[in-house]
């Protein structure tokens, strides 16, 4: 069974459905599941999946964490010495902690979790059978996908575009897709006035992401990890 632990909104709306997320795991650990697959990152998440974790050890379950989030070392630094090891002795209980680079891998080995329970399995790309041909066209078009935040380069994307000159300007696109502030940054778009030239969607489902990304000269990210070091605005 697949379920989620929280959800974007109100904080009464998120302790609703961590609460919801409490008796679901209850009732699956009472059929005595073989393994228990839990996704985690920082701050308030790693809190609830830390306590989500701890139940599934108590029942006999195998445990898989799975590690998401840039900004995990900042949050780790940032713990208090008695929640660094309580969470240290959750993920070293888990039979297997899986990680999306060789990077993190050192990581939770340099904290304490036993180098052999992490398994590195990259985020995969699966690429089109055919690509499609985008010579000739009248503009470029750049296109984010993921949580619009400001930690995450969006609002300096923006930034950035606005320094373009203007014959370069009216040849450049952005769009940005995803959940997060996405009001802010219509509003930051408008402000700028760059609502020609940027558009900003809700999250979108599969088939409407596939297309946007077939239709795309670049695919632009800036990763929460690297961020302090950037100087550039893009």
């Amino acid at each position: 069974m697949l379920f989620r632990s929280m959800v974007e909104g109100s904080k009464w709306r998120k302790l609703v459905t961590f609460a919801e997320a409490l008796v679901r795991m209850t009732a699956q650990l009472r059929r005595r599941p073989d393994i228990v697959h839990i996704h985690f990152a920082s701050r308030a998440s790693s809190v609830r999946k830390m306590l989500l974790a701890r139940m599934a050890l108590a029942s006999g379950a195998r445990l898989i964490m799975h590690h998401h989030g840039g900004g995990y070392r900042k949050y780790w630094a940032g713990l208090s010495a008695q929640a660094r090891a309580a969470t240290l002795q959750t993920l070293s209980r888990a039979h297997c902690l899986m990680v999306l680079g060789e990077s993190w891998r050192e990581f939770f080995v340099s904290v304490g979790v036993p180098r052999e329970r992490i398994v590195v399995v990259p985020n995969p790309v699966v690429l089109p059978a055919v690509l499609p041909k985008r010579l000739g066209r009248s503009h470029v078009r750049l296109v984010f996908l993921g949580l619009l935040a400001r930690n995450k380069g969006v609002f300096d994307l923006i930034d950035a575009l606005s320094r373009l000159r203007p014959e370069c300007l009216g040849r450049t696109r952005l769009v940005l897709a995803g959940n997060g502030d996405v009001r802010a940054v219509r509003e930051l778009a408008e402000r700028r006035g760059l609502a020609r030239f940027v558009e900003v969607r809700d999250w979108l489902g599969p088939a409407e992401r596939d297309a946007l990304l077939a239709s795309a000269d670049a695919f632009v990210l800036r990763s929460e990890e690297h961020t302090s070091e950037l100087q550039s605005p893009i």
